[in-house]
C-alpha cells in the first residue's frame, strides 16, 4: 500500500511538474500570512500599498494561451482582492479550508523538492543500460499465447460445447461465433490475439500455462465470468522492446522514480510517525 501511494504521489509530481503554475497561485502564494512587500522595479502592481511582484504575473501566464498580458494582470488583481476579502471574512480559519491550503502548500513544495532532487541526481547512461539489461532478463522468462476462448454462463452448456470442439477442432471459430457470450471476441471466432497469461484472471491464466500449443485446455475452466473453453493456438517468447530513443526515455523515467522512491523511503524511515488507529 505504501509503495502504491508513493507511485501515485510521484506520478502527480512528474505529470504536473512546475508548468502548472496556475495551481500554485491559487493557494499558498497569495493566501499565506506575509509582510508587505516594498515596491521596486520587480513590482507589477501595488494593492493597498502591498507590492505584487512580476513573477506572480508570469506564474499566471500559460504557454499557448490567447490571453493578453493585461487580461492576465486583471486575473492577478482579482485573485489578490478576493483572497484578501476571504481572509477578512475569516474563511482561512475554517478547518476544511485551512486543510486545503495546507494541501496546496504541500503540493507546491513537493513538486519543487522532487524537481530539485532529480536535478541533483541525474540518471546516467550506465543506469539506463543496466535497467535495460534487467528488462531483457525479465523478458527471457516470459512468453505470449495466441489464444481463443468460448465463454458461457452455464456449466452444462460449456461441457456440451467442449465435447463438440474436442471432436471437431476445426469448428472452434464457428461455435465461438454462435455460442460465446464474450462480445469482445465472439465475432472474431473467439480469438484473443497474442497476449501474456498475466493479463487474465488467475484461473484462465493457469489453464493457458498448462496447455500446449495447438491444444484445448483439459476441460471447461470456471472464472468469475463464467465457463471458458480455451484453445491455445500457438506460443512464442516475449520479444524484448528495441533499445531505441523511446525505450531509453521510458527507462530514464523508471530509474528517476526508483531513485526518488528510495529517497522517500529513507525520509519516511527517519520520521517519527504515529497513526491514530481510532480514526
Amino acid at each position: 500500500m505504501k509503495k502504491n501511494y508513493y507511485l501515485l504521489l510521484l506520478a502527480a509530481f512528474f505529470v504536473t511538474g512546475c508548468s502548472n503554475a496556475n495551481d500554485e497561485t491559487t493557494g499558498t502564494s497569495s493566501d499565506t500570512e506575509k509582510p508587505a512587500v516594498t515596491a521596486s522595479e520587480d513590482t507589477i502592481v501595488t494593492i493597498d500599498g502591498d507590492a505584487i511582484p512580476v513573477v506572480r504575473l508570469e506564474a499566471y501566464m500559460r504557454p499557448g494561451s490567447n490571453e493578453t498580458r493585461e487580461q492576465v494582470l486583471e486575473n492577478v488583481i482579482a485573485s489578490e482582492i478576493i483572497s484578501r476579502a476571504a481572509r477578512a471574512a475569516g474563511l482561512h480559519e475554517k478547518a476544511d479550508i485551512a486543510q486545503q491550503l495546507v494541501i496546496q502548500e504541500q503540493t507546491v513544495l513537493g513538486r519543487a523538492y522532487t524537481q530539485q532532487f532529480l536535478e541533483e541526481n541525474q540518471v546516467t547512461e550506465e543506469q539506463i543500460t543496466l535497467r535495460y539489461e534487467e528488462l531483457k532478463n525479465e523478458f527471457a522468462n516470459r512468453k505470449e499465447y495466441s489464444a481463443a476462448h468460448i465463454l458461457t454462463k452455464d456449466e452444462e452448456k460449456a461441457k456440451t460445447i467442449y465435447k463438440q470442439v474436442s471432436e471437431n477442432p476445426e469448428k472452434f471459430a464457428e461455435l465461438a461465433k454462435e455460442h460465446s457470450e464474450d462480445p469482445g471476441s465472439a465475432q472474431n471466432g473467439g480469438s484473443l490475439g497474442w497476449v501474456e497469461s498475466r493479463v487474465f484472471v488467475p484461473e484462465f491464466a493457469a489453464a493457458l500455462e498448462m496447455t500446449d500449443a495447438g491444444e484445448l485446455a483439459s476441460g471447461p475452466v470456471q472464472s468469475q465470468f463464467g465457463w471458458h473453453i480455451i484453445l491455445v493456438e500457438d506460443t512464442r517468447p516475449l520479444s524484448v522492446p528495441p533499445f531505441n530513443d523511446e525505450m531509453r526515455e521510458r527507462l530514464r523515467q523508471a530509474v528517476r522514480i526508483e531513485l526518488f522512491t528510495e529517497h522517500l523511503d529513507g525520509l519516511r524511515a527517519k520520521a517519527n510517525i504515529v497513526i491514530n488507529e481510532q480514526q
